[in-house]
This record gives C-alpha cells, structure tokens and sequence, in this order.
C-alpha cells in the first residue's frame, strides 16, 4: 500500500494536578490527576484507483489533493464491480460503487474512488443519466471520473482537481452552493462548468477550513 501522508502530528499529554488546602487541615487531600486526553485521530482520505486507471495521471491527482486535506493515502487498486455495470450504455453504477466503498471505510475517513469509465445512476426520470462524480452530503464516500471531463488524454488537470474537491465537499457535509456562480461547489446541473468555477466563495471556504483543509 502506498502511502502519501500530508503531515505529521504528534501526541500531546496534558496533566494536571490539583492541591488544596485550608488552614491547617486534618489531613493531607490526596492530588487529583486528570487523565491523559486521548489521541485525536485526524481525518484520512482513501484514494482507490479502479481497475486499469492510469498511475500517473492517479497518482498526480493524489498530490495535488494531499497539499489541501490534511492527510491522503493512496490505497491498492480495487476492480469495478460486475454488478456496477450497466451494460446497456456501457457505464457503471455510481451508487453501487459507492455502496462498496462504504464497507471499507474507517470511521470517521472519507474515501475516494476514481475511474475512467463512464458512470451513472438513476435521476428524476432518466433511469440511466450520466454524471462526472456522485457523493452524498455528510456521507463520507465518492467517486468521480474522468470519462466527461475528456478521458485522462484531453482533460484538464486543474478541472479534474476542482471535480474531486467539489465531491469531497459533499463528503464533508456541505450542500451545492447558491452563492457564487464561481464556486466549485455550485451545481453542474448537467454540464461541465468547472473551466468557469475559480474557487470556493467564502462561506464554503470556511466550512471546509474548519475540516482542515488548507484552501489559498
């Protein structure tokens, strides 16, 4: 397994020893010792590449996200499902994909999938739409591909990047956004608007600072 740490963070032990006394006491109170505070454990995001995808196009996409979330681990290839697969159109199931990566979820981890075939789910009336990525709002799995943005050939690497951060988004809680026809969490209501989308407009910058993301 390859791993791409973002950081280190070390362990800090807190004690405390609380003494009182009054006058001339009967006895001696015996010091009160906090305990140790635990570990907190900081948040890893998964990347798993799916079947064929290209390590250099993957791997360059990993660090590009890792100087952004606080820590990101790319993790061993995982093989697209054949109950993912939709053979009328050729695509894969997007929440299928995401149901299977739910189960190799630590907790409190997020994890990101990535493909370059086309993926798909059910939306209002269409039974089979196409889409660029797919994750649910607090839901802490993603999966995104490339086959829209132009294949791993012709897309654009900095639209890629916003494509994963907008995914990741949701993963942390947030909803699309109505704020800023610019932000990368607006809605692609269908299209490709990430060449027109420059950042993350204030509020969501915000939020997701508070996850610890290290946004410019």
């Amino acid at each position: 397994m390859l791993k791409i740490p973002l950081c280190a963070f070390a362990l800090t032990l807190f004690s405390l020893f609380v003494m009182s006394a009054c006058g001339q006491p009967k006895k001696r109170e015996k010091a009160v010792s906090q305990p140790e505070k635990s570990e907190v454990a900081q948040q890893i995001t998964h990347v798993y590449f799916y079947d064929d995808f290209p390590q250099k196009v993957g791997k360059r996409a990993v660090l590009d996200l890792a100087k952004i979330l606080p820590d990101v681990q790319l993790e061993e290839k995982l093989p697209l499902p054949d109950t993912a697969y939709y053979k009328p159109r050729n695509r894969y199931l997007a929440t299928v994909l995401l149901d299977g990566q739910l189960t190799l979820k630590p907790k409190g981890d997020l994890v990101l999938g990535i493909t370059d075939k086309d993926i798909s789910l059910k939306y209002k009336h269409y039974d089979n739409w196409g889409v660029m990525g797919l994750s649910y709002q607090g839901n802490e799995v993603a999966v995104v591909s490339t086959f829209r943005l132009g294949g791993v050939e012709k897309m654009d690497r900095r639209d890629f990047l916003k494509l994963i951060l907008h995914e990741l988004g949701h993963t942390e809680g947030l909803p699309h956004c109505a704020e800023g026809r610019s932000c990368i969490m607006r809605d692609a209501e269908g299209k490709n608007n990430f060449p027109q989308l420059t950042s993350f407009c204030p509020s969501c910058k915000k939020f997701l600072e508070g996850k610890g993301w290290k946004l410019p």
